[in-house]
């Protein structure tokens, strides 16, 4: 990234040739972007699909945006647009809220994909606190926490997911539930990561949970892991069942590399 004579840092347009594969080439596999840009003036999304086409053992996370207040529907912001990513909108921080946060930006994308795909918590998160000044004498400012509300707050918690869900198949907790790296263990495809989070989504009934339509609102939900991967904690008590369901996904070519392709969407 770059900082030109804004105050503000700007990210490169084709995010497949550098953004991504530098971070790529030193082992993550996981990318958590809390950023975006809404009006969309140019739309970087194709080149997350193309990126992700190439290298389909990612996982790449986008904040929703936090226009829906302002702008209402259609208001998903830029890369987040991207058909193989996952979309992050935003619910209330609390364990017993089913209110999805007012704020956030409104699906479908303009093709009338679905998006954002899940939600996680978004409003009141504490982080550390930064005045922006590095100087010794308030350094010390940086120990205050501070409250934030937004998308951006809620697409770490889904990364951290993905990168649990990546931990489960390699340490071979499938399809015994039990630890077992030599026999079991393998490294998951992206889309199998997004189907398993995207599975685990929870309806959330509060409050702007249907705002223009669900699916515009939440997607798929709150996601919750414990209702899609298996552990065998029978000694403790524990159980597991859920009724049978199937999700498609996949990654294909992004649409700006793909010129003689008819425009597909993934409309899982």
């Amino acid at each position: 990234m770059q900082l030109g004579d804004q105050p503000f840092l700007t990210s490169p347009i084709q995010l497949n040739n550098f953004f991504f594969p530098l971070m790529y080439s030193a082992g993550a596999r996981s990318f958590v972007n809390s950023w975006g840009a809404y009006p969309i003036v140019s739309d970087r999304g194709g080149y997350v699909d193309s990126f992700l086409y190439a290298n389909q053992d990612a996982v790449i996370c986008f904040a929703a945006g936090n226009d829906g207040v302002a702008e209402g529907e259609y208001s998903i912001s830029s890369p987040g647009t991207s058909k193989s990513a996952i979309t992050v909108g935003s619910h209330d921080n609390s364990a017993s809220s089913i209110d999805v946060s007012s704020f956030q930006s409104r699906g479908f994308v303009t093709d009338g994909r679905i998006k954002p795909e899940v939600i996680a918590p978004g409003g009141t998160v504490y982080s550390a606190r930064s005045d922006g000044n590095s100087t010794p004498e308030f350094l010390d400012h940086c120990d205050d926490p501070i409250s934030k509300d937004g998308t951006s707050m809620a697409t770490p918690m889904v990364g951290g997911m993905a990168l649990l869900l990546r931990e489960y198949f390699e340490e071979g907790f499938y399809p015994t539930g039990r630890r077992n790296q030599v026999s079991d263990g393998f490294e998951p495809m992206g889309a199998l990561v997004k189907g398993l989070l995207v599975n685990s989504g929870q309806y959330m009934a509060g409050v702007q949970a249907n705002a223009f339509s669900r699916w515009q609102s939440q997607g798929w939900g709150r996601i919750e892991m414990d209702e899609t991967i298996y552990f065998d904690e029978s000694k403790e008590g524990y159980g597991w069942s859920r009724s049978s369901q199937e999700l498609w996904t996949w990654g294909d070519f992004g649409s700006s590399g793909c010129t003689a392709c008819p425009t597909l969407s993934n409309v899982l």
